[in-house]
């Protein structure tokens, strides 16, 4: 779904690998998504994100 590519914070209320940063140093405190509270996504594992991430389609011209 579209969820996988647009927005900051994904349909679960957690911040996606972009915005890690801001939920770390306080940005979204006291601020809640549905009364939860703003959380990094994937637990905040980077490796668990890599493992998770799909490349896009890539068409190659080999005429180049």
């Amino acid at each position: 779904g579209s969820e996988n590519h647009f927005g900051l914070i994904d349909e679960n209320g957690q911040a996606k690998y972009a915005i890690w940063d801001l939920v770390e140093n306080g940005t979204f405190k006291g601020l809640t998504r549905d009364g939860e509270v703003i959380t990094k996504s994937f637990r905040g594992d980077p490796l668990t994100v890599k493992q998770a991430s799909l490349s896009p389609p890539v068409e190659y011209d080999n005429g180049l």
